[in-house]
């Protein structure tokens, strides 16, 4: 199955760094999600298991 047509429910995320949050990441996913305070390793956590 090519990419084009494939069924898989990927969803792309922004991960960015909040000014305010020293040491931490807030990680924005669709539908209006928004996850605080994550250190490097959790958000490497978080996205392999969106990964399936």
């Amino acid at each position: 199955m090519s990419p084009e047509t494939s069924t898989a429910a990927f969803h792309p995320v922004a991960v960015k760094r909040e000014v305010e949050a020293e040491g931490v990441l807030v990680v924005h996913g669709p539908g209006g999600v928004r996850v605080e305070g994550l250190s490097v390793a959790q958000v490497v956590q978080v996205l392999k298991g969106l990964g399936g």
